[in-house]
């Protein structure tokens, strides 16, 4: 498991020099959460186990034993996952490491 908040930065933290830092993650869906996704699934055939529970019938996991098995077949379907940047530099950061910056400058010139 990797991520970009990884204690070690292993995987994430992939080039450091004087006046940058190259930083990505090693998860696979991290493209998905940075720009956004459509996904197409087709019709596919598949199996589900149906329980009846309290009057209503529902989807059964493993465990339950008296279930109802079902082949049918999966509608085809779109699934859009809207972007959620976590990857990049906003104008806050921006802002604070001017101000960074400019504290540093006002340090060093100091008499």
């Amino acid at each position: 498991v990797g991520s970009i908040a990884r204690p070690s930065w292993q995987g994430a933290v992939r080039e450091i020099g004087p006046d940058h830092a190259l930083v990505g993650t090693n998860v696979p869906y991290a493209a998905a959460h940075q720009f956004g996704a459509t996904i197409h699934r087709e019709a596919s055939p598949t199996t589900v186990r149906l329980r009846k529970w309290k009057g209503r019938i529902e989807f059964a996991k493993a465990k339950h034993k008296r279930v109802r098995v079902v082949d049918t077949i999966r509608k085809a379907h779109t699934v859009t996952i809207p972007a959620r940047p976590f990857i990049g530099v906003s104008p806050k950061d921006i802002e604070d490491m001017l101000g960074t910056i400019t504290r540093h400058l006002q340090e060093a010139l100091k008499p």
